[in-house]
């Protein structure tokens, strides 16, 4: 997760932005064809990364843990699609879903975040 998965989606997440400060609105989009591949890569590796979790040993359960790491591999490929298509607001969006696939899976099997709902985890979706 650390050495592949959150870089990746950082790289994603970080690519597109409307940053608001007092008198000033910066609005962060790739522009070269160079930050466009670093995107598109990065969309890979999430997507990439949700299939290394289906795989023996990471597999935690044939069920839940199957279903939220395809998840994040639909919301990688989403990512790349957009990116692909140097849509920005597309690669926005997909962000979010790729913010929500591992949100989702972080709330049922990170004990820590796991333990701190004696309910149950939350739905974490749009």
């Amino acid at each position: 997760m650390n050495s592949v998965i959150d870089p990746s989606a950082d790289l994603i997440w970080e690519s597109v932005a409307t940053i608001q400060t007092p008198g000033e609105t910066e609005e962060r989009r790739p522009h070269t064809t160079e930050e466009w591949t670093k995107v598109q890569d990065g969309a890979t590796m999430v997507a990439e990364s949700g299939n290394l979790l289906m795989m023996v040993p990471r597999a935690k359960d044939g069920d839940v843990w199957m279903k939220m790491a395809q998840g994040l591999t639909d919301a990688g490929m989403e990512a790349r699609k957009a990116a692909d298509a140097k849509d920005a607001d597309a690669l926005f969006n997909a962000g979010a879903n790729i913010y929500y696939a591992c949100s989702n899976c972080h709330v049922r099997y990170i004990d820590e975040i796991k333990n701190a709902y004696p309910n149950g985890p939350p739905d974490v979706t749009k």
